[in-house]
């Protein structure tokens, strides 16, 4: 029988041994950790439990509701079970047509817009319609939003910007170019500044400005747009073009900035509370790490690619919608249900490689070591374990004082 010891370097984390796999409490905060995919929480929900199909809006509400728009009409979901949504009696109730889209705007309100005609807003259980515009009916309107102040734009009939007026009517407010283009595009960021892709191309038009200016950023078939916390944004396209890139980051002055490639077909993104970007691909889900997203390429990890397909567990592919909730769980809903990922409080840490017996203690320090069957040693982190020492069998693995580790070897 032999010893190693050795003297414990400054590290912190707890330990819990779960079934045969080794998993490390994680000391951060959960929106600190950067957590793959697959080490998340993930729940999903079908038909068979009763979760809408053919899903292509998500919003929350501020009393918590989870909002589900699909080919079948506008569900509510708490967590336990999906429910049609119902009016209040003596409200009008909602058109059969395919929801779109759905937004929560600043009152809190749900709105809800269609594959066709005119949206509805719910307040409290009762629908109303905003089926007035200037320029005559609305077939569509499509990209909402809405800015600091509380004014709603969006895209009318697919060729006008329109801003909701206080005689609840649409009213054109001028396309950037000037004449009547094809608007595939609008987004209002945290500084109030409208952007509005025309035949193409970007604009923007910021709080004060009196018209729009041009940028040189080009942008092929409708677009989705996600803000981070410095201020710049994301741009997808969901067709290709003559030069197109799927994916394009944007700063505050409409520069363009370092965006990495994404395989595939781009349908919806959203910035985590990690920084990190969920894209929904035809592909499946696609995480962007931080590292991937940072110009400077020699911070950038050899990692794989973070991916989670229907192989791995994934509801459907095809087009899909994502959506960060207010406790930053990512929701992600398609063809065949809806998706929650969250962050894990126990990640795997590792398994060991022959004997599935291992040691465990905590030095006076607070520092966690591990000691496996076949005689590898391990500090451990909240990255995960790293190796020490390699060889023999250990039988046991004791934390000493001066913060000495003692392993009993075979």
């Amino acid at each position: 029988m032999g010893c190693h010891q050795c003297r414990s370097p400054r590290v912190a984390a707890s330990l819990l041994a779960v079934g045969l796999t080794l998993c490390l409490a994680l000391g951060l905060p959960a929106h600190a950790q950067d957590q793959t995919i697959a080490q998340m929480v993930h729940t999903s929900w079908t038909g068979k439990d009763g979760a809408p199909q053919s899903i292509d809006g998500l919003a929350q509400t501020p009393d918590g509701m989870l909002w589900i728009g699909s080919a079948a009409g506008l569900f509510t979901f708490d967590g336990l079970r999906f429910e049609a949504f119902n009016p209040r009696s003596g409200s009008p109730s909602l058109p059969a047509s395919s929801i779109e889209s759905l937004m929560v705007s600043k009152q809190g309100d749900l709105w809800v817009f269609f594959f066709h005609g005119p949206p509805a807003c719910i307040h409290d259980g009762t629908i109303r319609f905003y089926d007035h515009a200037e320029e005559g009916a609305i077939t569509v309107l499509d990209h909402p939003q809405q800015d600091s102040d509380g004014a709603m734009f969006a895209v009318l009939n697919w060729r006008y910007l329109v801003r909701l007026g206080s005689d609840n009517v649409w009213h054109k407010i001028g396309n950037p170019n000037g004449r009547t283009g094809d608007l595939q595009g609008v987004f209002i960021d945290s500084q109030n500044t409208l952007w509005v892709i025309e035949n193409n191309l970007l604009y923007r038009k910021g709080k004060g400005d009196s018209a729009f200016t041009a940028t040189d950023i080009h942008e092929y078939g409708n677009a989705r747009f996600a803000e981070n916390r410095d201020g710049t944004f994301w741009m997808i396209e969901q067709t290709d073009g003559p030069g197109a890139e799927n994916l394009q980051r944007v700063g505050a002055a409409g520069h363009r900035l370092f965006a990495p490639r994404v395989k595939g077909q781009l349908t919806d993104m959203v910035v985590a509370a990690d920084d990190s970007v969920w894209i929904q691909t035809d592909r499946g889900l696609r995480r962007l790490r931080l590292d991937e997203i940072t110009p400077d390429s020699s911070h950038r990890s050899a990692a794989s690619p973070d991916v989670f397909k229907v192989t791995t567990g994934l509801t459907g592919m095809g087009v899909g919608r994502l959506l960060r909730d207010t406790d930053g769980n990512i929701w992600t809903g398609g063809e065949a249900g809806l998706n929650r990922f969250q962050h894990a409080n126990l990640v795997p840490a590792f398994v060991p490689p022959k004997i599935d017996v291992w040691f465990t203690c905590v030095d006076g320090q607070g520092d966690a070591w591990v000691s496996t069957g076949d005689g590898h040693l391990f500090t451990m982190t909240s990255a995960g374990a790293t190796r020490i020492l390699s060889g023999g069998g250990a039988t046991n693995l004791f934390c000493g004082t001066e913060g000495r580790i003692l392993e009993l070897l075979l």
